[in-house]
């Protein structure tokens, strides 16, 4: 097998799981809320002390979502995720394999062209920053049958997690609750405040020559389009600007603030009852871990359960 074949194998089996129930309903979450003006692209492996210190001075709309019952899940998320990774590596090693377990990547954190930190994204105009991919650099030159053992591993320990019924417990609440917070966190634009700072932007933007009533609306004309182009970079540059301006995140963050307050409010004994349920998951996670650390193999396959077939490895391992 080539190594571009064999990359592209292994980066099959690392898409098994690498965002799993709550982690990819996490990011429906941010798809649905207006997670920061424009709805631009998440932040990735984000350190989020360096975001929550520059909060105050450059509001990124959509803070609010940092004391939400679901901030916790990704820390549940990671858990499960090292979880997977610990188990295809007992189980490759049972097989005659090293594998090193990859590492978590947090695409979660909140995003906003306004972070100082992120002024580079401003060269990605309206289209998302490519998510950085999972380094797989320590499994990536290996034999065949590596691969081949890797998939039926990912398998078996993917059902292994599957035995934390909470989790999926988790990600139904969540399904539920997103269609609410999405409903409260709307309005913005209708507000004497919405009204005036779009038509501040917008005037703004006129000015320097982009003619666009709203961010939304440079970001619906050039969000498709197949490549970033130097007008759309200099659009994006404008909006940066003219956000400054007229305030216009900042007073969209107050909003959602005021009316994440008022939802959290409304829906106290639902937070309440997915908080403990988050609780009682990473108590689950925690178990399985003790129980693969202690079981091993023995773990990943209980009596009655049919291990993955995968072809005997005639490779010595890696050293």
């Amino acid at each position: 097998m080539n190594p571009e074949l064999k990359s592209s194998k292994f980066q099959e089996i690392q898409a098994k799981l690498s965002r799993n129930r709550v982690a990819g309903t996490l990011l429906a979450l941010c798809a649905l809320s207006a997670c920061s003006t424009g709805k631009e692209p998440k932040q990735a492996s984000a350190d989020r002390e360096s975001i929550g210190r520059v909060v105050n001075a450059w509001p990124i709309g959509g803070e609010w979502r940092y004391g939400a019952p679901w901030a916790s899940t990704t820390d549940l998320s990671s858990a499960e995720y090292r979880l997977w990774q610990n188990g295809i590596a007992v189980c490759m090693a049972d097989k005659g394999f090293r594998y090193v377990p990859v590492v978590y990547i947090d695409s979660d954190d909140i995003y906003s062209i306004l972070n100082p930190l992120n002024a580079d994204w401003l060269s990605y105009g309206y289209h998302e920053r490519p998510e950085p991919e999972p380094d797989t650099s320590d499994n990536d030159s290996q034999p065949p049958e590596f691969f081949e053992a890797g998939s039926g591993c990912a398998d078996l320990a993917s059902a292994f997690i599957d035995d934390t019924p909470v989790s999926l417990a988790i990600a139904t609440r969540l399904d539920a609750m997103i269609p609410d917070v999405d409903r409260a966190m709307a309005g913005y634009e209708a507000t004497s405040d919405g009204r005036a700072g779009m038509a501040e932007w917008s005037k703004c933007m006129q000015e320097r020559g982009h003619d666009f009533a709203s961010p939304e609306a440079a970001q619906q004309q050039f969000g498709s389009d197949s490549d970033v182009s130097d007008e759309e970079i200099a659009v994006r540059k404008a909006d940066y600007e003219c956000d400054k301006i007229a305030k216009l995140t900042e007073s969209r963050s107050k909003f959602e603030a005021a009316a994440y307050a008022s939802w959290a409010e409304l829906n106290a004994e639902a937070i309440k009852e997915l908080m403990d349920l988050e609780d009682k998951a990473m108590n689950e996670v925690a178990m399985l871990t003790t129980k693969l650390n202690a079981e091993g193999m023995d773990a990943l396959t209980p009596p009655g359960s049919v291990p993955p077939v995968s072809s005997e490895s005639t490779v010595a391992p890696p050293s």
